[in-house]
C-alpha cells in the first residue's frame, strides 16, 4: 500500500522586484501562501517570489520611472486562477490570472491607492462586476476629482 502525498501548486506566483530609484514591482494588498527569500542581483535589483492559492486575490503595484521622473505606474487587482485554466498576462505574475481592475496614471493610481486604503484594504468584499464598475469609475474620473481624493495639488 503506497501513501498518496498531495502536493498544492501555487495558482500564481509573482516576482517582486526593487530597483533603488528606478522600478518597483510589489504586492501591496494580499496574503501569499508562500514568500521566498530576496536575493540581490548583480545590478543590483532585488527579487523575491510570492506564491497564491487558487482563488487568492491580491493587489501588485508596478513603477518605473528614468532620469525625468516616472514612466510608468500600475495598479492591478488580480485573482488566482485553477491551475489549467487561462486568464490575463501580467508583468512579475505567472501564469495568467483574473484581471479584476487596472488602473494606469500616477494621478489615478494615487487616487486609487488612497481610496484602497479606505476600504481598510479588504480586497475580497467586492465581487469581479463591483471590480468592473469600480475601474471605470477611476478611470473615466476627471483629473481634478482625482487630484483631491489623492490629496496632491494641481500642477
Amino acid at each position: 500500500m503506497t501513501a498518496q502525498v498531495a502536493v498544492q501548486v501555487a495558482a500564481a506566483e509573482v516576482v517582486e522586484a526593487f530597483e533603488e530609484g528606478r522600478a518597483n514591482r510589489r504586492v501591496i494588498v494580499g496574503t501569499p501562501s508562500k514568500t521566498g527569500a530576496w536575493r540581490v542581483g548583480k545590478d543590483g535589483t532585488r527579487r523575491r517570489l510570492l506564491a497564491f492559492d487558487q482563488g487568492a486575490r491580491f493587489v501588485l503595484d508596478c513603477w518605473e520611472r528614468n532620469d525625468y521622473g516616472t514612466t510608468r505606474w500600475r495598479v492591478v487587482v488580480c485573482q488566482a486562477l485553477p491551475p489549467g485554466e487561462h486568464g490575463t498576462r501580467v508583468p512579475s505574475v505567472r501564469p495568467g490570472v483574473a484581471l479584476l481592475a487596472d488602473i494606469h496614471g500616477a494621478t489615478r493610481v494615487r487616487a486609487f491607492l488612497s481610496w484602497l486604503r479606505q476600504q481598510g484594504d479588504r480586497i475580497e468584499r467586492f465581487t469581479a462586476p463591483e471590480w468592473a464598475r469600480i475601474e471605470l469609475h477611476f478611470q473615466r474620473m476627471p483629473l481634478a476629482r482625482l487630484r483631491a481624493i489623492a490629496g496632491t495639488k494641481t500642477p
